[in-house]
């Protein structure tokens, strides 16, 4: 049955044209929120699983999680690195996935899915332990503007890189919940979010910004707003 519901979603996402072609691992993303009442049972649950981005003892990949500070309505994110599709659907890899996931169910309101690609396994590994704080950001394209979307979020970064501020991680979204692009920036605390490129001049923003086609720095949120029809930000914290 798993088979046959991969091979119907791997056929929808050909047909529709919903994935974006990028190089990149696998992750699925989930976000969460709580039934009233089930928000620190459901947090535990996610805390009980071990550690972020290792293997349990029983194999199975621990998502790396996030819990929601400010921003959307959800609750907590997790974010499971995949190797393909084809295995995570495989029988086996969903007789070890199953039990966690159906805990989840039955003390959210709400779950959103969708599989990505984004950095190496090993490069959100390396980051993910010094991270405090992240910036979520999850963006839906205009029509025929995904591709485009998503190298405005690469040219982006370009322009952080240059004014020291940490450039975010770029998923492309590839079947699942109807986003396009995610982005997230990992930051050791709020603090350091806050003061990210602080001390950079004027001078050199505007010259980051005309060095990737931009008029300047101000011309960064309207060009962005012109491939959207929507967009979500979302300040989150660690979690144990």
């Amino acid at each position: 049955m798993r088979s046959l519901f991969l091979v119907v979603l791997l056929s929808a996402a050909a047909l529709f044209d919903v994935s974006l072609a990028v190089a990149g691992d696998l992750y699925r993303v989930t976000t969460i929120r709580a039934a009233p009442g089930q928000w620190i049972e459901l947090k535990a649950l996610i805390e009980s699983q071990g550690e972020a981005g290792a293997r349990s003892k029983s194999g199975r990949l621990i998502p790396y999680r996030m819990r929601h500070s400010q921003g959307a309505q959800w609750d907590f994110m997790l974010l499971q690195p995949l190797s393909t599709l084809q295995e995570y659907f495989d029988d086996k890899t969903q007789a070890l996935e199953s039990p966690f996931r159906d805990a989840v169910a039955a003390l959210a309101d709400f779950e959103e899915d969708w599989f990505v690609r984004g950095p190496e396994h090993e490069v959100l590994a390396e980051a993910y332990p010094d991270a405090g704080m992240f910036l979520i950001e999850m963006f839906r394209a205009r029509a025929g503007m995904k591709a485009d979307l998503y190298e405005s979020r690469v040219r982006e970064n370009r322009i952080l890189e240059a004014i020291d501020i940490p450039a975010n991680f770029v998923f492309a979204g590839q079947i699942g919940a109807d986003w396009d692009v995610m982005t997230i920036g990992f930051y050791r605390d709020f603090a350091h979010y806050g003061s990210a490129g602080g001390d950079v001049s004027e001078a050199r923003r505007e010259a980051a910004a005309r060095a990737e086609g931009m008029t300047g720095m101000d011309d960064l949120s309207p060009s962005l707003r012109e491939l959207l029809t929507q967009h979500s930000d979302t300040l989150a914290s660690s979690m144990n």
